[in-house]
């Protein structure tokens, strides 16, 4: 299927050459991505190419909507509230000191259309080559993928300022999600380059990006661990039940908790037991097999 992706540079001349890299990889990587997670992508998949000043401006946007989605959403008081815009602008200078570890990031607008979003400044410091433009594209799909699959529900919960500092409500979701990244780019890059290309692979990078990353490094490679040890749990699973049935963990609140991932059978084993999820609410019908119910909270995970 021919998927019409909109991709916008709004780097500036100094970043074409990038620019239409990113636009000839993004057509080779969408529909294998598809092919891949089995998941659908959104109707005109949107990647734009941003500057690190822009991405600062999208983040502080969503994390301000979050924050007032959040409140309303949970019926919050003042005092929590206050404490997510605490940790709200914690997060942001940290993100900024480091942004140039990151290369990507994915937004949503006020309206609910979800976007992957490129750093130029991010990429050239971290002096990528095509096999991790492959990768990074692929990990930019899949993110797509998990937030058509649950209608939004997902990103929204990974990203919400309330449920992370909540364990039983957010367990290990954000590892489970760039997981599933590393998952999907490994085999979409086998696909392409003929051998696997990880979404956490070193790069060299500039002077100015291993100044950067020295102080952090350990912390860095700690979140890859984990993120390599979801893409593990993810195999595994897949490997048992067939990729239809895990997909349900996109639309449902039956999400796999820590124990789990380390623990892979005995997720099976849950799954087998409980083969109706509970669905996340769609417009549309998506694949899988999972018979529809309404999301009743994020509180609604697997013991």
């Amino acid at each position: 299927m021919n998927i019409r992706i909109q991709f916008e540079h709004e780097a500036g001349p100094q970043h074409d050459d990038l620019a239409a890299r990113l636009l000839d990889i993004a057509h080779q990587v969408a529909p294998l991505v598809e092919d891949v997670t089995r998941l659908p992508l959104p109707s005109s998949p949107l990647i734009r190419l941003i500057t690190l000043k822009a991405g600062k401006t999208e983040r502080e946007t969503m994390a301000s909507r979050a924050v007032t989605r959040d409140a309303l959403l949970w019926k919050l008081d003042e005092e929590t509230v206050q404490k997510c815009r605490t940790n709200r602008a914690i997060w942001a200078q940290a993100w900024e000191k480091l942004a140039v570890l990151i290369p990507m990031q994915y937004t949503e607008s006020a309206a609910g259309r979800p976007a992957v979003l490129i750093h130029a400044e991010s990429v050239y410091h971290a002096q990528y080559d095509d096999d991790h433009l492959y990768t990074m594209m692929a990990g930019g799909f899949t993110a797509l993928a998990q937030y058509q699959a649950s209608y939004g529900h997902m990103f929204r919960l990974v990203y919400s300022p309330y449920s992370r500092h909540r364990p039983e409500d957010h367990p290990h979701l954000g590892s489970l999600t760039e997981g599933h990244g590393y998952w999907t780019s490994r085999q979409v890059t086998s696909s392409i380059l003929g051998r696997e290309v990880s979404w956490g692979d070193e790069v060299e990078g500039t002077e100015h990006y291993r100044e950067v990353l020295r102080p952090v490094k350990e912390r860095v490679a700690a979140n890859q661990a984990e993120c390599d040890k979801a893409a593990a749990f993810i195999e595994y699973v897949v490997g048992k039940i067939g990729i239809a049935q895990f997909n349900c963990v996109w639309k449902t609140a039956q999400f796999p908790t820590p124990s789990h991932i380390e623990s892979p059978d005995s997720y099976v084993d849950f799954l087998r037991r409980n083969p109706v999820p509970i669905y996340v609410r769609r417009p549309h019908p998506s694949p899988g097999t999972c018979t529809p119910k309404i999301l009743r909270s994020p509180a609604g995970s697997p013991a």
